[in-house]
């Protein structure tokens, strides 16, 4: 059954924070129940194919903040501090968080990115194969967020 827009919306939500907290930055708490976060969180995550980068948006690109453990992007040899400027042929130098995403998301059906990063001054192009997320990952993620955004709480 296919996921409806507002579930996709949380969902992708709950991701970021999820990724966030791995990358140690501080969260809000979380609104919603610790139960439905790892509800959530699974529905979005099993299944998909994944990149494995913590990242943000700046006005010159995408700045991988952080590479996930044994991930397509660690493959492939992005690094912390790399700016990616293209996916895919598609440009994303201005740093728009969403068509980032949207341009890996399309990636799906063939499972391969090809990246174009900034590094040191320098360009440099990569392709990643994008990865099916496994549940030891989904676990990790799961537990970051209740970590980081439902600490208080009890089970």
């Amino acid at each position: 059954m296919p996921l409806r827009p507002r579930t996709l919306i949380l969902t992708a939500v709950l991701l970021l924070a999820a990724i966030a907290a791995i990358a140690q930055d501080e969260l809000p708490r979380c609104p919603a129940s610790r139960e439905d976060c790892e509800h959530k969180i699974r529905e979005g995550m099993t299944g998909r194919k994944y990149l494995g980068l913590i990242f943000y948006d700046t006005e010159r690109g995408i700045l991988i903040k952080a590479v996930v453990d044994e991930s397509p992007a660690e493959a492939a040899g992005l690094r912390q501090g790399d700016l990616i400027v293209e996916v895919n042929g598609q440009n994303c130098a201005d740093g728009n968080v969403k068509v980032f995403k949207k341009l890996v998301d399309k990636a799906q059906n063939t499972g391969v990115v090809k990246l174009r990063v900034k590094r040191n001054g320098s360009y440099v192009v990569t392709e990643a194969t994008l990865t099916q997320i496994t549940e030891k990952q989904i676990q990790r993620v799961v537990a970051a967020h209740m970590k980081a955004a439902h600490s208080e709480e009890k089970r």
